[in-house]
């Protein structure tokens, strides 16, 4: 099992951020509202659609 690092820039609220997870286990963001949660996972999916193109 490894840890995927995922760089997110310029993304609404979000200048620059690294999001580490962990392959193959329950990975659990958690910060008050309000703070980027959301956008963190849509960046994430996004950037999953466009791979899969």
């Amino acid at each position: 099992m490894g840890e995927i690092q995922i760089e997110i820039k310029n993304c609404n609220n979000i200048d620059l951020t690294v999001i580490s997870l962990e392959e193959k286990r329950l990975n659990i963001k958690f910060a008050p509202n309000g703070t980027g949660k959301s956008t963190i996972a849509r960046a994430i999916l996004l950037g999953l659609k466009r791979e899969a193109h």
